[in-house]
């Protein structure tokens, strides 16, 4: 495999997420049943000498039934309609892109986990980031999102733009927003990998999945990139799992001894 390849892997993540990916109807009221004109009258009022005007019998309306709403699912994938969170992506994505440590520092929550000499090389053969749309579901806690976004990656002598998939995970500190990266707790970890299974995610990344396909399509040398790094990413996995299973091998073995 090419060099551009290998240095390449570190990136993949961001473009190729290995994640699983309400219809809400309210019935109509019952239209009500028309009515007769002469209907609220039982009887007309007649007056005798030794009978008195008889009271006009009208009808009780009948109370017309009402559907109860269904209620909203709360972490139904919403698109997100808040510039803050928008243009935090976006400027995030771009400092990564242009190893801008300063910019870094002031937008994410823990500035320890900031790496500029591998940032610099998982972004060192992609020149831009493009039509972003951000979707959000709720965090942990009130005024955090986890942030699924959908963009375009320009990669290097390649033309066509890659489609591709990512999520992050934005938490509120006072009037402002700020990205938890590559810090996850466990809590914040369980629940983005529970909205990874949801029926709305797969729907998303399975979209993603077909564009990128019509993207390689038309473009034979974003089609041969893509499918080098598949085949690399599948060769990585599979040693590293035979590794691990060696190891766990070699420890059952040891406590047998």
């Amino acid at each position: 495999m090419s060099l551009k390849y290998k240095k390449m892997i570190l990136f993949i993540t961001m473009w190729i997420m290995g994640i699983g990916m309400l219809t809400i109807s309210f019935q109509k009221p019952e239209e009500a049943k028309s009515v007769p004109a002469n209907a609220n009258v039982a009887s007309k009022a007649t007056a005798s000498p030794t009978q008195g005007i008889t009271a006009i019998a009208t009808n009780t309306p009948t109370p017309i039934p009402t559907a109860t709403p269904i209620p909203e699912d709360p972490t139904k994938l919403k698109k997100c309609d808040n510039p803050k969170i928008n243009q935090l992506i976006e400027t995030f994505y771009q400092a990564m892109l242009d190893c801008d440590e300063e910019t870094l520092t002031s937008i994410i929550t823990d500035t320890s986990v900031i790496d500029i000499e591998k940032i610099a090389k998982t972004h060192e053969y992609i020149e831009a980031y493009d039509n972003f749309v951000c979707y959000t579901k709720p965090g942990v806690k009130e005024g955090d999102y986890v942030v699924y976004l959908t963009y375009d990656i320009k990669i290097t002598t390649i033309e066509t733009y890659s489609p591709s998939l990512d999520r992050c995970y934005v938490t509120k500190e006072g009037d402002s927003y700020l990205i938890v990266y590559n810090n996850f707790d466990h809590i914040i970890d369980k629940l983005m990998k529970d909205y990874d299974e949801s029926d709305d995610i797969k729907e998303l990344l399975a979209q993603v999945k077909e564009n990128l396909k019509k993207a390689q399509e038309s473009d034979s040398d974003l089609n041969d990139f893509i499918n080098n790094l598949t085949s690399y990413i599948e060769k990585s996995n599979s040693s590293k799992n035979n590794s691990e299973s060696e190891q766990k091998e070699s420890k059952e073995s040891k406590k047998q001894d």
